[in-house]
């Protein structure tokens, strides 16, 4: 009985029994290994029990946990709903409503408050650990169930940014068409050891570190949490090759101080999505450790489409591309009437990918306004150069109407970011009680400034209606784990 994702998986796990699949922690756990672990995963009373295309939810951090679980529910013809473990109560209540599940796999020292909160629902959903359910149960392990390329598989949330999150079911051949087109560019092979430092349970995780690695034959090293001396001894320790990153993490690795120059000499290959990547970061991870960073492109709706790095040709120097479209996806840039646009203009960026989701789950509305054209369209405005490079320059959603004019935030954040005392800063519209929007500028700063000097700062580069009329101090910008601004946070 065929299993699309399955069978690769196996077949690859089956030419590297002895190499090392997933190193967490103090373990070292070999492909053989891993499929032993999976096939009890299998074979565990509740997992058994669940009828076929079960939506089960993944609340699992970084770990052997949940490499696992995923895989053993791909096995079972099963949907993995991977849920961000930060989520607070409310939040996961909500997106539990939208879709609810037949399971839930948690850690176990999330067992009791999960439990819990699932009671006060009054759901029967089964609220799980893996560790006592994979222990020897004493059933046969069953077959793997049959799944084509068209059996969903995946689903996540959308990030969410400027809004409520929307489901994006991804099916068995959505994922590993895009899997085996990165892997094209990014030249991962048995030899190579990868960090999971970005979290799992993101697209870019999940995708870019698990799947890229562990259907490659590669090595997954999985790092539980994020913290910068921890990360610069792992990435040295465990001969790491291929660095999956978000412009957050490039940032504290290149400006965090350490007792000695660790030794990068093994990592051929650093890339961040998620959020754009600063040159000055870029140029400060390059100089302190002799690694160019490059970007990656996508979405949770397509996977990754673009890479500003192939091994078969020149690095591209420039850092604000995030390269040519991978082997799998197209990318055309349109102007507000639909149509076509050459190289070098700006305008809205469309995906065509065999990566992509069909729409969003049960948001037909939603799904009609960013799928159409055969395109999804992630609200990103862009160009792409004469050699089909695409350089990213702003967010089509994120433009002002102050007063009947069309402002761009990007152009105000960067003024204030050229004045000495700031640090952060995000400018958005919000509603006015006039009819339109006012544009808010939200602020993290270093040393003393007041409203009034960053303002007299602004009007020396920008026309009067694109000045801030509310200016707001905050300790920290709100971001999602890969570092994208969560401005529905800063209305």
């Amino acid at each position: 009985m065929q299993n699309l994702l399955w069978d690769t998986f196996f077949a690859t796990a089956m030419c590297n029994q002895d190499r090392e699949a997933v190193v967490v922690g103090g373990r070292r756990v070999s492909y053989a290994q891993l499929v032993q672990e999976i096939e009890s995963c299998a074979a565990s009373p509740f997992m058994v029990g669940l009828p076929p295309g079960s939506i089960v939810g993944l609340y699992l951090a970084n770990g052997l946990e949940f490499v696992t679980a995923f895989w053993a529910l791909a096995r079972a013809g099963h949907i993995a709903l991977t849920l961000n473990t930060k989520y607070q109560e409310g939040e996961l209540q909500h997106y539990l409503r939208h879709r609810p599940v037949a399971a839930l796999i948690v850690a176990e020292t999330d067992l009791v408050r999960m439990s819990g909160l699932f009671a006060s629902e009054q759901r029967t959903t089964q609220v799980v650990t893996l560790a006592p359910q994979s222990e020897a149960s004493g059933l046969a392990t069953p077959e793997p169930a049959s799944a084509t390329a068209t059996s969903p598989v995946l689903m996540q949330f959308s990030t969410g940014s400027t809004g409520l999150p929307k489901g994006v079911v991804r099916t068995q051949g959505n994922v590993l068409t895009e899997v085996q087109a990165a892997r094209a560019c990014t030249g991962v092979q048995p030899g190579d050891r990868v960090a999971a430092i970005v979290p799992l349970y993101h697209a870019h995780g999940f995708a870019n570190a698990m799947c890229a690695a562990l259907l490659a034959g590669a090595t997954l090293v999985v790092a539980t949490e994020f913290e910068p001396r921890a990360a610069t001894q792992l990435l040295a320790d465990e001969r790491i090759t291929v660095l999956p990153s978000v412009p957050f993490m490039v940032k504290m690795l290149g400006s965090i101080r350490l007792p000695s120059q660790p030794d990068f000499s093994a990592l051929r290959l650093c890339f961040t999505a998620g959020a754009a990547l600063p040159a000055a970061d870029a140029a400060r991870f390059k100089e302190r450790f002799g690694v160019t960073v490059h970007q990656l492109y996508g979405s949770t709706e397509t996977g990754a489409v673009a890479l500003s790095y192939t091994p078969s040709e020149e690095v591209d120097r420039d850092v604000s591309a995030v390269g040519r479209p991978l082997p799998h996806a197209t990318i055309a840039i349109f102007d507000e009437a639909g149509g076509l646009l050459p190289a070098g203009e700006i305008g809205e960026i469309g995906l065509a990918t065999a990566a992509a989701a069909a729409g969003y789950d049960g948001n037909p509305v939603a799904t009609e306004a960013a799928f159409r054209h055969g395109h999804f369209f992630p609200g990103d405005l862009g160009r792409l150069d004469a050699h089909g490079r695409l350089t990213i320059t702003g967010r089509k959603s994120l433009f002002i109407n102050a007063g009947g004019n069309k402002v761009d935030p990007v152009e105000i954040e960067e003024v204030l970011l050229r004045h000495a005392a700031v640090k952060e800063a995000v400018v958005l519209g919000v509603p006015s009680s006039m009819g339109g929007e006012i544009i808010k500028a939200v602020v993290v700063t270093e040393g003393d400034v007041t409203r009034e000097l960053l303002l007299a700062h602004c009007g020396l580069h920008l026309g009067t209606f694109k000045l801030p009329k509310l200016i707001e101090f905050r300790d920290e910008i709100p971001k999602s784990p890969l570092g994208k601004v969560l401005r529905k946070y800063l209305i």
